[in-house]
Protein backbone atom coordinates (compact mmCIF):
# COMPACT_ATOMS: atom_id res chain seq x y z
CA UNK A 1 0.00 0.00 0.00
CA UNK A 2 1.31 3.44 -0.85
CA UNK A 3 1.25 5.96 1.91
CA UNK A 4 -2.51 8.34 1.04
CA UNK A 5 -3.44 12.15 1.81
CA UNK A 6 -6.58 11.60 4.13
CA UNK A 7 -9.36 14.79 3.80
CA UNK A 8 -11.21 14.94 7.67
CA UNK A 9 -14.19 17.10 8.18
CA UNK A 10 -15.55 17.87 11.54
CA UNK A 11 -19.16 16.72 12.19
CA UNK A 12 -20.06 20.42 11.36
CA UNK A 13 -18.58 19.62 7.88
CA UNK A 14 -15.85 22.23 8.10
CA UNK A 15 -12.59 20.50 6.74
CA UNK A 16 -9.53 19.82 9.62
CA UNK A 17 -6.50 21.31 8.39
CA UNK A 18 -3.08 19.29 8.64
CA UNK A 19 -0.94 17.43 6.81
CA UNK A 20 -3.06 13.54 7.93
CA UNK A 21 -1.59 10.78 5.72
CA UNK A 22 -2.22 7.10 5.66
CA UNK A 23 1.11 5.43 5.94
CA UNK A 24 2.57 2.23 4.08
CA UNK A 25 1.50 0.13 7.02
CA UNK A 26 -2.32 1.55 7.06
CA UNK A 27 -1.28 4.08 10.32
CA UNK A 28 -2.87 7.69 10.66
CA UNK A 29 -0.99 10.09 13.36
CA UNK A 30 -4.42 12.05 14.25
CA UNK A 31 -2.20 13.19 18.11
CA UNK A 32 -2.92 16.93 17.04
CA UNK A 33 -6.71 16.65 16.52
CA UNK A 34 -8.62 16.91 19.20
CA UNK A 35 -11.39 15.05 20.92
CA UNK A 36 -15.08 14.65 18.83
CA UNK A 37 -16.31 13.41 15.66
CA UNK A 38 -14.66 13.06 12.13
CA UNK A 39 -15.69 11.93 8.67
CA UNK A 40 -12.55 10.90 6.56
CA UNK A 41 -11.75 10.61 2.63
CA UNK A 42 -8.66 9.02 1.00
CA UNK A 43 -7.96 11.65 -2.05
CA UNK A 44 -6.87 9.96 -5.15
CA UNK A 45 -4.77 11.38 -7.73
CA UNK A 46 -4.97 10.51 -11.56
CA UNK A 47 -2.32 8.09 -10.83
CA UNK A 48 -4.08 6.38 -7.92
CA UNK A 49 -7.01 6.12 -10.07
CA UNK A 50 -5.54 4.15 -13.13
CA UNK A 51 -3.15 2.01 -10.79
CA UNK A 52 -6.17 0.87 -8.95
CA UNK A 53 -7.87 -0.04 -11.35
CA UNK A 54 -11.20 2.52 -10.55
CA UNK A 55 -12.49 2.27 -13.46
CA UNK A 56 -12.64 -1.22 -13.60
CA UNK A 57 -13.80 -1.70 -10.27
CA UNK A 58 -17.35 -0.05 -10.77
CA UNK A 59 -18.84 -1.87 -13.37
CA UNK A 60 -22.32 -3.80 -14.62
CA UNK A 61 -22.09 -6.36 -12.23
CA UNK A 62 -22.12 -3.58 -9.29
CA UNK A 63 -25.37 -2.26 -11.06
CA UNK A 64 -26.56 -5.84 -11.15
CA UNK A 65 -25.96 -7.10 -7.69
CA UNK A 66 -28.36 -3.52 -6.53
CA UNK A 67 -30.81 -4.47 -9.30
CA UNK A 68 -31.67 -7.50 -7.67
CA UNK A 69 -31.57 -6.29 -4.06
CA UNK A 70 -34.54 -3.98 -5.09
CA UNK A 71 -35.77 -6.79 -6.29
CA UNK A 72 -35.38 -9.00 -3.45
CA UNK A 73 -34.09 -11.46 -5.26
CA UNK A 74 -30.61 -11.57 -3.09
CA UNK A 75 -29.55 -9.73 -0.42
CA UNK A 76 -26.01 -7.29 0.37
CA UNK A 77 -24.07 -7.74 3.58
CA UNK A 78 -23.10 -4.67 5.41
CA UNK A 79 -20.42 -3.54 3.25
CA UNK A 80 -22.11 -3.47 -0.03
CA UNK A 81 -24.97 -1.80 0.85
CA UNK A 82 -22.29 1.21 2.22
CA UNK A 83 -20.41 0.76 -1.20
CA UNK A 84 -23.76 0.59 -2.76
CA UNK A 85 -25.45 4.01 -1.64
CA UNK A 86 -23.80 6.37 -3.93
CA UNK A 87 -26.74 8.51 -3.42
CA UNK A 88 -26.06 9.01 0.12
CA UNK A 89 -22.96 11.10 -0.52
CA UNK A 90 -25.19 13.99 -1.85
CA UNK A 91 -27.21 13.63 1.12
CA UNK A 92 -30.68 12.48 -0.62
CA UNK A 93 -31.19 9.23 1.14
CA UNK A 94 -30.04 6.71 2.99
CA UNK A 95 -31.73 3.72 0.93
CA UNK A 96 -30.37 1.61 -1.88
CA UNK A 97 -32.73 2.54 -5.12
CA UNK A 98 -32.68 3.69 -8.45
CA UNK A 99 -31.00 6.41 -8.06
CA UNK A 100 -27.78 4.60 -6.82
CA UNK A 101 -28.03 2.26 -10.01
CA UNK A 102 -27.94 5.92 -12.04
CA UNK A 103 -24.70 6.35 -10.19
CA UNK A 104 -23.01 3.51 -10.90
CA UNK A 105 -23.94 3.44 -14.36
CA UNK A 106 -22.96 6.84 -14.48
CA UNK A 107 -19.33 6.41 -13.08
CA UNK A 108 -19.32 3.26 -16.09
CA UNK A 109 -20.49 5.91 -18.55
CA UNK A 110 -17.80 8.31 -17.17
CA UNK A 111 -20.69 10.65 -16.77
CA UNK A 112 -19.73 11.16 -13.45
CA UNK A 113 -15.88 10.57 -11.55
CA UNK A 114 -14.64 9.17 -8.66
CA UNK A 115 -11.51 11.12 -6.93
CA UNK A 116 -11.97 9.90 -3.24
CA UNK A 117 -12.49 6.19 -1.26
CA UNK A 118 -15.29 6.71 1.72
CA UNK A 119 -13.61 5.48 5.06
CA UNK A 120 -15.69 3.85 8.06
CA UNK A 121 -15.41 2.47 11.47
CA UNK A 122 -15.21 -1.07 11.49
CA UNK A 123 -17.85 -2.17 14.14
CA UNK A 124 -16.97 -5.87 14.57
CA UNK A 125 -19.98 -6.35 17.17
CA UNK A 126 -22.77 -5.23 14.51
CA UNK A 127 -20.70 -6.69 11.42
CA UNK A 128 -23.56 -8.51 10.48
CA UNK A 129 -26.57 -5.41 11.37
CA UNK A 130 -27.97 -4.32 8.05
CA UNK A 131 -27.81 -0.14 9.23
CA UNK A 132 -25.09 1.58 7.67
CA UNK A 133 -22.20 2.27 9.61
CA UNK A 134 -22.25 6.23 10.29
CA UNK A 135 -20.32 8.57 8.37
CA UNK A 136 -18.94 9.88 11.70
CA UNK A 137 -16.05 8.59 13.90
CA UNK A 138 -15.10 8.93 16.85
CA UNK A 139 -11.31 10.14 17.61
CA UNK A 140 -10.62 10.67 21.52
CA UNK A 141 -7.31 11.92 22.29
CA UNK A 142 -5.62 11.77 19.12
CA UNK A 143 -6.79 7.58 19.00
CA UNK A 144 -8.72 6.97 15.43
CA UNK A 145 -10.57 3.80 15.40
CA UNK A 146 -10.12 0.62 12.88
CA UNK A 147 -11.44 2.08 9.46
CA UNK A 148 -12.25 0.51 6.36
CA UNK A 149 -12.17 2.27 3.12
CA UNK A 150 -15.24 1.87 0.50
CA UNK A 151 -15.02 3.11 -3.18
CA UNK A 152 -19.05 4.02 -3.73
CA UNK A 153 -20.46 2.14 -6.65
CA UNK A 154 -18.24 -1.14 -6.06
CA UNK A 155 -20.73 -3.21 -4.32
CA UNK A 156 -18.45 -6.19 -5.10
CA UNK A 157 -15.94 -5.14 -3.66
CA UNK A 158 -13.25 -5.34 -6.23
CA UNK A 159 -11.04 -2.48 -5.32
CA UNK A 160 -10.72 -3.20 -2.13
CA UNK A 161 -9.01 -6.49 -2.57
CA UNK A 162 -6.79 -4.97 -5.30
CA UNK A 163 -5.74 -2.15 -2.39
CA UNK A 164 -5.20 -4.59 0.32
Amino acid sequence: MKEYDLKLKDQDGKEVIGDFKISKDGKVDLKNIKSGKYSAKIKLENNDLKNLNVSEAVNIKDAMLLLNYIGKSNTLDQDQLIAGNISRKNNEDNDIDIKDIMGIINIIGKIDTVDSLELRPIDQENKNNKSLRPDFFEVNSGDIPALQCYLLGDVDGSLVQNLL
